[in-house]
């Protein structure tokens, strides 16, 4: 494409295959006459090669305060001070539901679409949909077009067709047509790009300047730490630094003093410890003499020389207690430093490194070497650390200091400055990689209260560092995916839409892990054909912290259970028809429910938010039940292509699942997936991009009401009859015939074969078609039920 990016609105074509330039008003209204007609008059706004105007779409529903409008533009300019274009749609009725639409756009400035979430976070944060639920977020993906000002007509996806339907105009509020254009710019319009990435590195810079910072202070609070700790390390009642550096000395080894480097390196520590404690100078150099006579070398004027030779001249050589104690005496008294240095300040900070305690509901968290977190409850910690001790100091009544063991669990509970916070969350940021030229940063997508602690940590994966820069690494990454889409085509049968569909799920989940897909994915296979493989790629990927695996649908609904806590994916494995249709309500439920009420054992009640997405696995054709209409499910069948296959399993476990760098390749891979380009609503329920397999109709049908089932085939019995009149007992012949025919094991009586009619009639609306008359005999129009159940009529030959 060679189209100028200025001054210019870029009108594209449904399929976003044909593209006009329009740079006049009177060429603009020529258009919009001929294409608004017909079918539809959009801009395309999603293009990475050419930027747009900051473009903001409002559609508040229901009530609504018309004073939000004016607080939007005030934050917007709060943002970026510049001239605001607006117009709309008049408010209207739609399925039931009032719609208000409001379109702006940001003046005099320029911006690649997808940064506009971005630059302008505050206001998404605020207005978007984490927030107030008035701003459209989902505009800013790929290829994305937008209706033109004064355009009255929308598309929509219909029977597989995409048809245009009348809307109310959008008409100008403020500004020009182009002024409300979002892909009219000029050249000298203020680069946004340019500044996002001066932010950016400014704050980039200010985050490594405030480590440093955090670095010095954490090293001088150490240092006042062990200041404050002195105390702890005495071992008598007399606070006299004097006496203490003197019993120090008493214990370091005659080996130290005859070697000069370490003989020097004390004599630094007694003059730097003697100025800091203002011991005098007499004594001063009597503890230096008192450690120089622990050496067979010992020379008194020698060593007086070198004293009075470094004494005013040392102003590099800082050590002082710390290297006394944590180096000297831990290498020349270990047992007396192991008892002085399991006091109870030091064993805490240890503790407390993996440690912390949660004050609603009560417990304790322990985040393990894998990065997990484990929720302990108050009974548990005192049984896992009754052996955890300290060395209490204590003074006998001569005025001793003695050191008492003491069990550390018992005191840390009681302590009121441990590490605490007031509550817990699951809150995963988004890993979204929308944006080119500015350094990859996590965006947390849910802003957090300084009173959580978010129990999410990172994906396992990375963990393992990705390499794309040589030949070789680019080969290897291709050979990786290569060997994944080849796995994916065999045990999926080749089938495209279930294969993207697939790959746009998870893609989509390791994008937005705070976003679920609420759809539950079921594989149907054969054992030893390889349907979990795939599976096992997604959990090596996220790790097993937020991936679960059970053995039967019961596991969630344990009344102990915490299956979904903390987890991304919970995979039932060989999923029991028997367990499923005795849950199914409550598994239906589960799929989309937001929250659930968890109650770990010894823990109190509390309520979580619920990211799990669920996947089954099953040897059984029907291990579920999945009406007709349902959005809740994707059922899928695997082909036996690999069945038995131990060489290739063998092979592919290897090279890609146990090979963090294949798996890291995926990862990539799925991160930068355009999950748009497969659901573009992102709305993973919806019925236009949900694959429509042979085994899904099979499961539906197979779960049909044996009379829904009954009246298909009596309908296709009749297709060339209007209507019949059927007596009671004519019509129960008619089901007990069809029962028969079809090897089905009912038993029931005319009078119960009608109530359920009557019911089934009523629950499907075809009470219509479906009537009595005034001798009750049942009138069946075949004619009306033939199209009801969208049957198509074979023509002759």
């Amino acid at each position: 494409m060679t189209e100028t990016p200025y001054k210019r609105v870029l009108i594209s074509d449904k399929t976003n295959k044909k593209f006009t330039s329009i740079t006049n008003e009177d060429e603009y209204y020529k258009h919009l006459s001929k294409l608004d007609d017909k079918g539809v008059f959009f801009e395309i706004v999603g293009l990475e090669q050419f930027k747009v105007k900051p473009y903001f779409d409002l559609d508040p529903k229901g009530d609504f305060d018309a004073k939000l409008y004016n607080d939007f533009e005030e934050d917007l300019k709060k943002i970026y001070n510049a001239q605001i274009a607006k117009m709309g749609r008049p408010t209207r009725e739609e399925n039931g539901i009032i719609k208000h639409s409001r379109r702006y756009y940001l003046l005099n400035c320029k911006i690649t679409y997808n940064l506009i979430p971005i630059y302008f976070k505050d206001l998404f944060d605020k207005y978007g949909k984490h927030g107030l639920k008035i701003l459209d977020d989902g505009i800013y993906n790929k290829n994305r077009k937008f209706y033109l000002p004064l355009s009255s007509k929308k598309i929509k996806q219909e029977d597989k067709k995409v048809i245009s339907f009348s809307v109310p105009k959008l008409e100008l509020i403020e500004g020009s047509i182009f002024d409300n254009s979002a892909t009219y710019i000029e050249e000298d319009y203020f680069d946004l790009d340019n500044d996002l990435l001066d932010k950016t590195n400014k704050q980039i810079q200010e985050i490594k300047q405030n480590e440093i910072k955090q670095k010095e202070d954490k090293e001088r609070e150490q240092e006042q730490e062990q200041e404050q700790d002195k105390d702890e390390y005495e071992d008598d009642n007399n606070t006299d630094r004097y006496e203490k550096l003197k019993k120090l000395i008493d214990r370091l080894s005659p080996q130290r003093a005859d070697d000069y480097n370490d003989w020097l390196n004390i004599m630094f520590c007694i003059i730097n410890i003697s100025k800091k404690e203002k011991i005098s100078k007499r004594n001063m150099y009597e503890l230096i003499h008192l450690f120089s006579k622990k050496s067979t070398k010992y020379n008194e004027i020698e060593t007086d020389n070198k004293i009075d030779m470094n004494l005013e001249n040392n102003t590099t050589n800082k050590l002082g207690w710390n290297y006394l104690y944590n180096t000297c005496i831990k290498e020349d008294d270990k047992d007396y430093y192991d008892m002085i240095n399991k006091n109870y300040k030091n064993v805490k900070k240890n503790f407390e490194e993996d440690h912390l305690k949660i004050i609603h509901p009560p417990m304790i968290i322990y985040t393990n070497r894998e990065g997990e977190n484990i929720k302990e409850s108050f009974k548990d910690v005192r049984c896992s650390y009754s052996h955890l001790s300290y060395n209490k100091k204590e003074e006998d009544k001569k005025g001793n200091i003695k050191y008492k063991k003491t069990k550390f669990i018992n005191d840390w509970l009681d302590d009121d400055k441990i590490r605490m916070c007031e509550s817990i969350c699951f809150k995963p940021p988004s890993y979204e990689r929308n944006f080119v030229n500015i350094p990859y940063q996590e965006k947390p997508n849910i802003q957090l209260n300084n009173y959580e602690y978010n129990l999410w940590t990172h994906y396992e994966i990375l963990k393992t560092p990705y390499y794309n820069d040589t030949k070789e690494d680019q080969e290897f990454n291709k050979k990786v995916l290569d060997d994944l889409f080849d796995y994916m085509n065999n045990i999926y049968d080749n089938n495209k839409a279930v294969i993207n569909y697939l790959l746009a799920y998870f893609a989509n989940r390791l994008q937005k892990p705070y976003q679920r897909n609420k759809i539950c994915i079921i594989v149907k296979g054969t054992e030893g054909d390889g349907k979990n493989t795939f599976f096992d790629i997604i959990k090596a990927i996220v790790g097993r912290k937020y991936y679960s695996e059970i053995e039967t649908a019961k596991q969630i609904f344990d009344s102990h259970s915490t299956t979904e806590d903390c987890k991304l994916f919970v995979c039932l494995n060989e999923a029991n028809p028997k367990d499923n249709y005795e849950n199914s309500e409550r598994l239906k439920s589960r799929i989309t429910t937001d929250t659930i009420l968890i109650n770990p054992k010894n823990i109190s009640p509390y309520e979580i938010d619920n990211r799990c997405d669920y996947i089954m696995t099953t040897n059984n054709e029907n291990c579920v039940k999945v009406d007709e209409g349902s959005r809740r499910y994707l059922l899928i069948k695997t082909s036996p292509h690999y069945k038995g296959n131990i060489d290739f399993f063998n092979s592919f476990y290897k090279n890609i699942i146990e090979n963090k760098r294949a798996l890291r390749v995926i990862y990539e891979y799925l991160i930068n997936y355009d999950v748009c380009s497969i659901v573009p609503s992102l709305n993973f329920q919806d019925d236009r991009y949900i694959p429509k397999t042979e085994y899904q109709k099979q499961v539906i049908n197979e779960n049909k009401d044996r009379i829904l089932l009954f009246l298909e085939d009596l309908t296709l019995k009749n297709k060339h009859v209007d209507k019949k009149k059927y007596t009671n007992q004519a019509f129960f012949a008619e089901w007990t015939d069809w029962v028969k025919t079809n090897n089905y094991k009912i038993d029931i009586n005319n009078i119960s074969f009608g109530t359920r009619l009557m019911l089934l009639v009523k629950k499907h609306k075809i009470e219509v078609y479906i009537t009595k008359d005034q001798n009750k005999n049942t009138i069946v129009n075949f004619k009306e039920l033939f199209n009801h159940f969208n049957f198509i009529e074979e023509k002759d030959e």
